[in-house]
């Protein structure tokens, strides 16, 4: 398992306090250079001027509600592969980036580089309200649930050990 945090470089997609798509291009090609075009392709559905901009600025005016997202982001993902491995005996190979994306999600299962991923975008986890530390747990679980069974059930590969565990939750 492997965690991004990319909060520190969140507010350099901004200009002047408001959201500029070049700046924001540049920020995600950190990230991976797969990233940019999958999250713009995603965000499509979405009308940009009216639905994604007004959330991505109010962003600037929500600091410290995004400043707790990522206090219960950290709080979430300490130890989160011990915890998956003690609860379930597997090694899950994702990797769970928090970040700005474009309106895609609070929480989006996909792949990044081939490789499962969990994309965390602050924007609309604060326009939710998902900042306290069970909602994001509650979050990241479910995304997980996503790519758990993108890993195994769809290759039947969950452990007899595993699914009696699994119907005792």
């Amino acid at each position: 398992m492997k965690i991004i945090d990319t909060y520190d470089s969140i507010y350099s997609s901004y200009k002047h306090n408001v959201f500029d798509i070049e700046l924001w291009e540049k920020y995600a090609d950190e990230i991976s250079s797969e990233l940019k075009n999958k999250v713009k392709k995603d965000s499509k559905r979405n009308d940009f001027e009216k639905q994604t901009l007004p959330v991505l600025n109010s962003l600037i005016k929500n600091r410290e509600t995004a400043k707790n997202a990522h206090a219960s982001f950290l709080k979430s993902t300490k130890n989160l592969e011990e915890k998956i491995f003690e609860k379930f005996n597997v090694d899950l190979d994702v990797t769970i980036v928090f970040y700005l994306g474009l309106c895609n999600g609070a929480g989006w299962a996909t792949t990044i580089n081939g490789k499962p991923a969990i994309l965390l975008g602050i924007e609309k986890i604060t326009e939710l309200n998902w900042c306290d530390e069970k909602s994001m747990i509650a979050l990241i679980y479910h995304e997980l649930g996503h790519i758990w069974h993108f890993l195994f059930e769809k290759k039947n590969l969950i452990p007899l050990t595993v699914r009696k565990k699994l119907i005792k939750i």
